[in-house]
């Protein structure tokens, strides 16, 4: 008697793991798929909140480091002086560019117990005021 449903193909044993190859193929795709989906959700939530942390750590540091309160006896003391002493009280450094800033100029003020940052705006509305007009 005849199966009715049975064809040579599916009689052959190297068709049959064809199938169940493409099956599991199949099946897997579709796994990695959904993981994927899951998997770059969880990472964009990660890289948010990474992203927040690091900023919060720059913003905390940044306003660390213009709080500090330094005092510099800068009576008849160049501008280079002024600078170092700074760095030393304060561990941070001074960037400036030398082509456009005098650091042999002459600072005739004392700074006691001030935020670094009002220090640093006293001196350059210093060196306006001693820069002569164009």
């Amino acid at each position: 008697m005849r199966h009715l449903f049975r064809t040579p193909e599916i009689n052959n044993p190297l068709k049959n793991i064809e199938i169940l190859n493409l099956v599991i193929i199949d099946l897997m795709y579709k796994s990695m798929k959904l993981n994927y989906h899951k998997s770059t959700h969880s990472l964009l939530k990660l890289r948010k909140l990474l992203i927040f942390t690091l900023l919060s750590l720059f913003t905390i540091n940044i306003a660390w480091g213009q709080s500090q309160r330094i005092s510099i006896a800068a009576k008849n003391k160049t501008l280079l002086s002024v600078f170092e002493e700074i760095e030393k009280q304060t561990g941070l450094s001074i960037a400036y560019n030398q082509t456009k800033l005098n650091i042999n100029k002459v600072i005739n003020q004392d700074f006691n117990d001030k935020i670094l940052s009002s220090v640093i705006t006293e001196i350059r509305i210093l060196m306006i005021k001693s820069c002569p007009l164009l």
